[in-house]
């Protein structure tokens, strides 16, 4: 389940190896949405090595603690696979219920 796996993100080789520890977003443009997203993976549906991406993990708690209304409107976990699965982003709302579902809680407050 997304709501406790590791989310993967790819970055730039060389801009993660000259800003250690800090954390650049860059998102994609999905036609059907009309509307960009960011490209999350879960462990078994990582791509394949490239020598110039680095893949950072977090938590979909973490994601949606940092967010914001500037990022994406979307984020969409193994996209491109039988599994794929877009999430809205682009609201406080949305963020909140990663939060729960992080959290182990339903929407009524019952895991």
């Amino acid at each position: 389940m997304a709501a406790h796996a590791d989310l993967f993100f790819a970055d730039q080789r060389t801009r993660a190896d000259a800003r250690p520890g800090t954390v650049r977003f860059t998102p994609q443009w999905n036609p059907h949405l009309r509307a960009e997203y960011l490209a999350l993976f879960t462990e078994g549906f990582l791509p394949p090595p490239d020598p110039d991406l680095v893949f950072q993990s977090m938590t979909l708690e973490w994601y949606a603690s940092v967010w914001d209304d500037k990022e994406a409107p979307w984020i969409a976990i193994n996209p491109g696979t039988p599994c794929e699965a877009f999430l809205p982003a682009g609201t406080p709302q949305a963020r909140a219920l990663w939060r729960q579902r992080a959290d182990g809680r339903s929407r009524n407050g019952t895991p």
